[in-house]
């Protein structure tokens, strides 16, 4: 064996090794990757047997009320949060529309102070 074929058989190797590493980090991109989804695929399972149990129950609610079953209080409670829903929605536009008209009083009033201030700055320079 030569110097040179040493030397060939060494670069040879060198590539090798780092076609491994590349090779390594690759699977390890892979691995990660492959965890992520598995927590993914988790969590959607999760979500879907929420979901599931969710429906069995509207069933169980919806069969009770075609049967001609006492409504629970829970629904006299569900149409008093709905209704205190629709009266915050309308304290909330209320309170918006208050909220443009200071806006706009606001800068109203900026432009007077403006313009008074402008009138003080040409009265000083005369």
């Amino acid at each position: 064996i030569t110097i040179t074929q040493l030397q060939e058989e060494k670069r040879r190797l060198e590539g090798d090794a780092k076609g491994f590493k590349s090779v390594q980090e690759d699977m390890k991109q892979l691995q990660d990757s492959n965890n992520e989804l598995q927590e993914a695929n988790r969590a959607l399972k999760s979500r879907i047997f929420d979901a599931m149990e969710s429906e069995k129950q509207f069933k169980q609610r919806i069969e009770t009320l075609k049967s001609g079953g006492a409504s629970s209080g829970a629904d006299d409670q569900i149409a008093d949060l709905q209704a205190e829903v629709r009266k915050l929605k309308v304290q909330l536009r209320q309170a918006q529309a208050e909220k443009e008209a200071k806006d706009k009083e606001n800068k109203e009033l900026v432009n007077i102070c403006d313009d008074l201030l402008n009138k003080l700055e040409t009265q000083k320079e005369c």
